[in-house]
């Protein structure tokens, strides 16, 4: 291991996806906080797979990636968008559930 951006990549997936799961086991998150985080998962992977080797070090960093760090920002936006998306919708749920009850 000698602590190569795409190594550290790498490390960074592996680690979220253990984040994922401990939360998910651990009922810190639902169905709606499983599916935000791996959204979010999505980001750590594609800086991980592009975005090190717009840092053009490491042995890992091919250089065949350079130039797309706009596109990779745009991703991530997009993805970040589908967050406050689903995060509003939850709140806008929420609250206009909060004033019904079930009556049999």
């Amino acid at each position: 291991w000698g602590w190569d951006p795409k190594e550290n990549g790498a490390l960074l997936i592996v680690l979220w996806n253990a984040f994922i799961l401990h939360a998910r086991w651990d009922k810190m998150v639902g169905d709606v906080g499983t599916s935000i985080l791996a959204i979010i998962g999505n980001i750590v992977t594609a800086w991980s797979w592009f975005g090190v080797n717009e840092l053009r070090a490491g042995l890992h960093s091919y250089g065949f990636t350079e130039g797309r760090l706009f596109a990779l920002g745009l991703f991530i936006a997009s993805q970040l968008l589908i967050v406050a998306i689903a995060l509003i919708l939850r709140m806008t749920n929420k609250d206009s559930n909060n004033g019904l009850s079930a009556t049999a």
